[in-house]
């Protein structure tokens, strides 16, 4: 036959052929095979079945082989049938399976079965890993009486995986099972075991493990003990005075103790990044009966305890001196939980709430709950490792209020939290903030900070606002901050003291800011030290890697203005004054910052190098461009009786333009002299090495190249060189040349700042040939050899 079909079986090929001439005494032969057997479930799929039954009643043998994909089970049968029963041996038993490995008979075992009665002599099977099996018993169908017994030796306890989900379970196990039933109604049992158990962030090692139980008509008794490899023990008991009767249990006592857990048991339950590592003690008692829930009242104490969780910057926690829970469940669950962090403060919590102790759990949505947590925590450092560098010696106290109550369906939340007594360090700001305070109130989904205060300097700051939640994450956030002469920089080269008036709102991705900055107070000051060169704008490195642009995490949207005060003071790369005006901030369609407003250089000078100008014009004005290339328009003079002689500056602070001004007009060497010696140049030339000097310090590149040509046809030189060594203005030279004949130039170098000269004689012996003498602070004599390459 093929494809035959019945309800949900079907079958894709069959084969059968027998032949029964005499059906008690002659020959009795049937051969079936089948292909493709499928059934409602896939345990029941089968790829092939072969059977083979060859003899006559009294004495036959039957053969039959099953496979399914890389499973197969073989099975042979001699035996005969007389007296309404068959009797006979069970000579082969071979099965092999993925989940399970290959398993065989290691002996024929003896088998008897009737309307009346089964019974089977000890069969025994064995692994290749040395595991067995040993099943034997009796049953008769008129008296009811069964007995049984199951022995296992070694049972590699891998064989439960394929029932195990999460789990991976290793190791081996020794016990028996017996079963009496009819007349003695009995049933023993005992294992013993050890092996590992592990799940992800689990791994429990078990270095001995017993279980054993007897049901009897004095009731039950069972017991299990657990030894661990670091020395934890567990034990556990059941027990009922019910007498064995193979029906559903009605009563129940139960008990659960451990000392010496581990805490990575609780692991699997807790957030990814948290660990909990110490040991748990644990007590537990309950008692259930037909009809009614669970009660079941426990304890557990957590010692030498440490909770931690991993961050980019490492790895942070701390210790935990005791933590208890204690609890009732029967129709509800409560209990209260006591958290002692020590230094830290602990927190305590006690709860109600409608969860039948049951299987499976329930519970009604529309009966309310109740849950109360009180917290004081005290802050010693913790900030200051969440945030290295950032935030150092961190202190303060947290009092938190929190009541849970409505119902599982609509929970409700309400209380209040206290901060007070905090203090900071931030180092890389250099302020000291101190009498941190802050409260407010949690109603459901919002969060109210009704004040707000810290203190920084002479100053503090004040606010208030609010926080929306949207399933337990931030939506909406609105808060306003104040201040007077709260020091928001302290340090040697720049100190900011700020009244701030600003309002800040968002969400989660995006913040607007409103109000005004006022800076009533800032100091710079300090030596602006030279930076390293950078690439000229027309720089161009074809071969370079592509930018990849990352997309901002925080969309901004800022419109502030700020105002500079009557103490912004700046005293810096020969800067002197005091500054004042206002700008205002704006986002862009692009996410940039622009300025538009005008600060002004209220009264002050200008020295370097000698000089001294006093700033009798200084703006800087932003159109709408970025804060850092503001418009110059600078005006710096010495006044000599009726001479005025000063420098203009115009451009941005990238590309500034430099030229020199005088009333009266004059040349600009002159004017150079004016500014640097107070009278028009001397055609001597004595004071040539500070003019050039000024000419460097005070124009441009290109302008004080011009100037130094000017110098030198002035004084009659042939060569007029400013050095400034390796860019240190402490390692200038001013060097002035002349040719004596065409043959023999002298030249002479001078240190503005070491004091320190040099005298350099060079003479042509030929075209090709010439020799220098150098003598000063070091001497020697060079000769050089001129190639000419056409």
């Amino acid at each position: 036959g093929t494809a035959l079909r019945f309800q949900q079986w079907q079958l894709d090929k069959l084969s059968l052929a027998g032949k029964t001439p005499d059906i008690v005494n002659g020959a009795l032969r049937l051969h079936l095979n089948g292909q493709g057997f499928r059934g409602p479930s896939p345990i029941e799929n089968i790829d092939q079945l072969k059977l083979k039954l060859e003899g006559n009643l009294p004495d036959h043998q039957l053969a039959m082989t099953l496979t399914r994909q890389q499973d197969s089970l073989a099975i042979k049968l001699q035996g005969g049938w007389s007296q309404q029963q068959w009797q006979g041996r069970l000579m082969k038993l071979q099965a092999q399976t993925t989940a399970l490995g290959r398993w065989q008979l290691e002996r024929a075992t003896t088998l008897l079965f009737s309307r009346e009665q089964f019974s089977l002599d000890p069969l025994s099977l064995r692994n290749a890993g040395g595991s067995e099996l040993t099943l034997g018993g009796d049953f008769a169908a008129n008296t009811g009486q069964t007995s049984g017994q199951l022995n296992w030796h070694k049972l590699d306890l891998s064989l439960l995986q394929p029932w195990l989900k999460d789990w991976q379970v290793s190791g081996k196990s020794s016990g028996q099972l017996k079963v009496d039933y009819g007349v003695h109604n009995s049933v023993y049992g005992e294992s013993t075991f050890a092996g590992e158990v592990q799940r992800p962030s689990l791994r429990l090692k078990l270095v001995q493990g017993r279980l054993q139980g007897h049901w009897d008509q004095s009731g039950l008794q069972s017991s299990l003990q657990l030894g661990l490899a670091d020395g934890g023990q567990l034990e556990g008991t059941l027990s009922s005075t019910q007498p064995a009767d193979f029906k559903s249990l009605q009563q129940l006592e139960f008990s659960l103790n451990g000392q010496g857990l581990p805490l990575v048991t609780v692991h699997p339950w807790l957030p990814p990044s948290l660990n909990l590592v110490g040991q748990l003690a644990l007590k537990s008692a309950g008692h259930w009966q037909s009809g009614s829930s669970v009660k079941i009242t426990g304890q557990a104490k957590a010692t030498k305890a440490r909770f931690y969780w991993q961050e980019e910057e490492g790895f942070f926690g701390t210790d935990i001196d005791s933590a208890e829970l204690n609890w009732n469940w029967d129709n509800k669950l409560k209990g209260d939980f006591n958290l002692d962090l020590g230094d830290y403060g602990g927190i305590e919590a006690t709860f109600n709430l409608p969860v039948t102790a049951q299987l499976p759990l329930t519970f009604d949505p529309t009966v309310s709950i109740q849950a109360d947590v009180q917290a004081r925590l005290q802050e010693l450092g913790l900030l200051s490792l969440l945030f290295p560098g950032q935030l150092q010696d961190s202190r303060g106290h947290l009092k938190l209020s929190l009541q849970l109550g409505g119902t599982f369906a609509a929970p409700t939340f309400a209380g209040g939290f206290h901060l007070f007594g905090g203090h900071a360090l931030v180092p890389l700001a250099g302020i000291q903030l101190n009498e941190i305070e802050a409260s407010g109130a949690l109603n459901n989904d919002l969060i109210s900070l009704d004040s707000l205060r810290l203190a920084s300097g002479k100053g503090q700051l004040k606010g208030h606002g609010r926080l929306e939640l949207l399933n337990w994450r931030p939506k909406m956030y609105h808060l306003e901050l104040n201040g007077e002469n709260f020091q928001l920089i302290n340090q040697p080269e720049l100190q900011v003291q700020v009244d701030p008036q600003l309002e800040l709102q968002g969400d989660w991705g995006h913040y607007r800011i409103r109000g005004k900055l006022s800076l009533p107070e800032v100091f710079i000051s300090g030596r602006q030290h030279s930076s390293l060169a950078t690439n000229s704008p027309d720089l161009v490195v074809v071969d370079r890697k592509a930018t990849v642009t990352r997309q901002q995490r925080w969309q901004h949207d800022i419109d502030i203005e700020l105002l500079l005060g009557d103490r912004v003071l700046v005293n810096t790369a020969g800067l002197n004054g005091r500054l004042e005006g206002k700008v205002r901030l704006q986002s862009t369609a692009t996410q940039d910052l622009v300025a538009r407003g005008e600060v002004r250089v209220a009264k002050g000078t200008y020295a370097s190098y000698g000089l001294k100008l006093d700033i009798e014009r200084g703006n800087l004005y932003f159109t709408g461009g970025p804060l850092s290339q503001p418009t110059l328009d600078i005006q710096a003079l010495r006044t000599v009786g009726e001479v005025k002689a000063g420098v203009k500056v115009s451009g941005t602070p990238q590309l500034p333009t430099i030229q020199l001004y005088s009333e009266p007009t004059m040349a600009e060497t002159d004017i150079l002299s004016y500014l640097v010696l107070g009278r028009p140049v001397d055609s001597s030339g004595n004071e040539t090495g500070l003019l050039v000097a000024a000419a460097g310090a005070l124009l441009s590149q290109g302008e004080s190249v011009v100037l130094q040509e000017k110098l030198k046809s002035r004084l009659g030189l042939d060569v007029l060189d400013f050095s400034a060594g390796n860019g240190d203005i402490n390692d200038s030279t001013i060097t002035t040349g002349k040719y004596l004949t065409p043959d023999i130039y002298v030249s002479l170098g001078y240190s503005l700042f070491r004091n320190t000269n040099e005298l350099k004689i060079r003479y042509s012996l030929t075209p090709s040939w010439e020799i220098e003498s150098s003598i000063g602070s070091e001497s020697g004599i060079d000769l050089y050899h001129r190639f000419e390459i056409e």
